[in-house]
């Protein structure tokens, strides 16, 4: 998958009180649908072969709540 996702912005310096205001980051993940759940898609980037008995591992996982995704994109189909 592919999410297109706004995320808040931050600065934690001194500026100006005259600066242009901030804008939310636009974001962009790809990885495999962990859930969709709570509000949130769940992502994973990262997953391990198990062996026989063993549980798959994932890693580099996101929640991005439903609110701030803006695109879902299909890349393909997982074969597993």
């Amino acid at each position: 998958m592919l999410v297109n996702w706004i995320d808040a912005a931050g600065c934690n310096g001194w500026i100006s009180a005259e600066a242009p205001p901030m804008k939310p980051w636009t974001c962009r993940t790809v990885g495999w649908i962990h859930s969709k759940a709570n509000k949130a898609l769940a992502l994973y980037a990262e997953d391990s072969v198990p062996n026989v008995g063993e549980a798959m591992n994932v890693a580099s996982r996101n929640v991005i709540p439903n609110v701030c995704i803006r695109k879902v994109t299909v890349l393909r189909k997982a074969q597993r």
